[in-house]
């Protein structure tokens, strides 16, 4: 009789055990969710799923390089996880090129690139004009024209892309 007390609390943990390894599971796989809560790309829920071949304007996510990390963690312009999203604007063989405060990819002017984000508050200067490389990208958003991208931490390397970012629930 007494055990009968307990088997609605035993049956709650036994389905929240398995919801656990149900989502670990998932998770080794390459799938996970993740919220954008950033200015430079749509706001919302996105599912992030492994991604085979990258593809101009695909939107990924990303841990960026660890000076670059460090910057934007203590501006706490990003999650503590440190993984951001943004488009795939420039592929390999691209040609990118950084002159004159203005992003040029392929010889097609992209947009502006700031050297302050706020009074006498500088932002990282990276400087590319040239071919990118095999599994190299340039990640950048344009719903901000001040989005924090590829314009201010340079290249990403294909091992540092996470994922493909498929929007479940965004607002623009």
């Amino acid at each position: 009789m007494p055990l009968k007390k307990f088997l609605p609390l035993f049956l709650s943990l036994v389905f929240i055990v398995i919801i656990a390894l149900t989502v670990n599971t998932i998770k080794k796989t390459g799938y996970h969710l993740t919220y954008s809560v950033t200015n430079s790309m749509p706001r919302g829920l996105y599912l992030i799923i492994p991604i085979k071949k990258i593809a101009r304007y695909d939107i990924v996510e990303f841990i960026p390089p660890q000076k670059t990390l460090a910057f934007i963690k203590e501006k706490l312009w990003v999650p503590q996880s440190g993984s951001i999203i943004k488009y795939a604007f420039a592929l390999p063989n691209d040609h990118v090129c950084i002159r004159d405060q203005v992003i040029y990819i392929n010889n097609k002017k992209i947009g502006p690139v700031y050297k302050f984000y706020a009074p006498n508050k500088l932002l990282p200067q990276t400087k590319i004009c040239g071919k990118l490389k095999e599994n190299q990208y340039l990640l950048l958003s344009t719903k901000s024209e001040r989005s924090f991208d590829g314009r201010y931490f340079g290249v990403i390397s294909e091992k540092e892309i996470r994922g493909k970012a498929i929007p479940i629930f965004t607002s623009h």
